[in-house]
């Protein structure tokens, strides 16, 4: 694979999976209040991450991206759509083209290079080695859907950090944070530090607006990664015409005339 090339795939596969990865995630649910028996401590805020999980069959979305890695400043639109346990297909548009198409497996991610008529197919492995990241579909759909990332039972502490609740986890690897706003209990931001391996990534959400009666979606996304393969990565990203639960038909078919990028 080429200069060129190389670097096309890498900015395709780290868009889509970070796009799809660290990209978007729907708000828990919509909560109660406290009731004079209940008391918050970290086991209630636990209870109320592991409660407001999001099930969706399917997740639709348009959205505007804004990529930058130190060397190069990207701006483009995209569709995403997503079956649970299934999979994540996404277009990238610039200047209202197709340039590139991306579908992401159980154990696969897909490829089409509209702009030099080629395609690459590679082992999901692939992603993880070159963003160093945990890349199985269950995690990426998981944060699609809105839960946690990298979501373990604890032990966990909580404290008031400014006006949010904070509960943090540290195991021998990693340093977990998630940020939850008082009542309803919305998930704004997450981070995750690995020491060892100097790797950061910090994920916040904002503009929550209604899918429906009890879910909320969060519109304006902000993600900063940081390891020592990638440098620095930061992606702003604004959603439209979300769809929740609409299923789609999904097309990916690899034009004969294109080639393999070697």
């Amino acid at each position: 694979m080429n200069n060129n090339n190389l670097f096309f795939f890498r900015l395709l596969a780290a868009s889509a999976a970070l796009f799809l990865i660290l990209l978007s995630s729907c708000s828990p649910k919509g909560s109660k209040l406290l009731t004079k028996e209940e008391t918050i401590n970290e086991e209630w805020l636990f209870r109320r991450l592991v409660q407001n999980q999001l099930q969706a069959d399917w997740l639709s979305g348009n959205t505007r991206i804004s990529f930058n890695d130190g060397n190069q400043s990207l701006s483009f639109s995209g569709t995403i759509h997503a079956k649970k346990d299934s999979m994540i297909w996404m277009n990238v548009r610039k200047i209202g083209f197709e340039i590139a198409r991306v579908l992401i497996t159980r154990d696969s991610v897909y490829v089409i290079d509209r702009f030099n008529n080629q395609y690459a197919i590679e082992p999901l492995s692939y992603v993880t080695q070159m963003l160093q990241l945990p890349a199985d579909l269950s995690m990426i759909q998981a944060i699609l859907w809105g839960n946690p990332v990298f979501f373990g039972k604890g032990p966990y502490q909580w404290e008031m950090d400014a006006d949010l609740y904070r509960l943090s986890n540290e195991n021998a690897q990693v340093k977990t944070n998630y940020w939850m706003q008082p009542d309803p209990f919305r998930l704004s931001k997450m981070s995750f530090d690995d020491p060892a391996a100097a790797r950061k990534i910090f994920i916040e959400q904002d503009d929550f607006q209604p899918l429906n009666d009890s879910e909320y979606f969060s519109y304006f996304r902000r993600l900063n990664l940081s390891s020592r393969e990638t440098g620095e990565i930061a992606l702003e990203l604004q959603f439209s015409n979300v769809e929740y639960n609409v299923p789609k038909d999904i097309k990916f078919e690899i034009p004969d005339r294109y080639t393999k990028m070697r």
